[in-house]
């Protein structure tokens, strides 16, 4: 017999040889089942949420298996960016003798959900919704967004980038930032605004971002920038090549001069001496 049906039930008492000998009066009944989801318990990974749980009921305990048109109704809530939550998925589920759900589709690591489940018969929807709550594992960290990087300086670069905490799908969210090839040159911050100093001139860097959490690392956003000339060492040579200059030109400005002097004695001498021939034949 079925649960939620009226049914109306009579009977014959007869004869030894089959005559009736009295009609009993008509009975109505109706099969009134309660259910309730139990225990209902959560496990999780970062990508997948899972419910169990047990159905009791006083009334019909013993034929639960048996109650075809009995179904499950679940439902899970995931944490948003804004504090809010979002619907992820519901399942019914059509087998009374099954009393678990599994969500794998928009899970995401490291957050807050909320679940509930609520048994259903034949539509009746008005039975008593069991809830739990929990969180996901921690996961693999987005990418870093918006990664900038500029060459302040002739041999300095800067980077900059930036994520929503929520993304870092784990605690202890952290950036991070190296250039390739290059011992030692990791750096690690809570914000992401990196510099990379004393570097050679005129060579070119790729500078790996990655986001980090306390658990995984994400795969890095590479970028490259060039470091330009050293100004400073070409401002010495130029310098220097000025001040030579200069001690060329005032060589040959004094090498001239002296010339001209010799010249200009030489040119004194002739006149004395001519001079002196000149008072001689007078």
């Amino acid at each position: 017999m079925k649960p939620f049906t009226d049914y109306s039930c009579t009977g014959d008492i007869k004869m030894n040889n089959g005559s009736i000998i009295q009609t009993l009066p008509l009975v109505q009944f109706n099969i009134n089942c309660d259910f309730t989801v139990n225990n209902l318990e959560t496990s999780s990974t970062n990508t997948s949420i899972e419910l169990n749980w047990k159905t009791m009921s006083d009334n019909c305990q013993n034929v639960l298996n048996k109650l075809d048109d009995l179904s499950y109704h679940c439902s899970c809530q995931q944490e948003k960016g804004d504090g809010g939550y979002f619907t992820m998925e519901q399942r019914i589920i059509n087998r009374p003798e099954e009393t678990t759900c599994v969500f794998t589709r928009g899970i995401k690591p490291f957050r807050n959900y909320r679940c509930k489940v609520h048994s259903s018969y034949t539509g009746r929807g008005d039975f008593r919704e069991t809830r739990v709550e929990g969180k996901t594992k921690s996961g693999i960290p987005e990418q870093p967004h918006n990664v900038v990087m500029t060459v302040p300086e002739n041999n300095k670069i800067e980077v900059t980038c930036s994520l929503n905490y929520m993304d870092f799908n784990g605690p202890d969210g952290k950036f991070s930032a190296k250039l390739q090839g290059v011992t030692g040159s990791r750096k690690e911050s809570k914000t992401c605004q990196f510099k990379f100093e004393d570097l050679s001139y005129l060579t070119t860097y790729r500078v790996e971002v990655f986001t980090v959490n306390r658990d995984f690392t994400s795969s890095p956003v590479s970028k490259q920038a060039d470091t330009k000339y050293n100004d400073k060492a070409l401002s010495g040579i130029l310098i220097f090549i000025l001040i030579i200059l200069i001690i060329i030109l005032v060589a040959l400005r004094l090498a001239v001069f002296i010339k001209k002097r010799k010249k200009s004695k030489n040119v004194t001498k002739e006149e004395v001496m001519l001079t002196s021939r000149a008072k001689a034949y007078i």
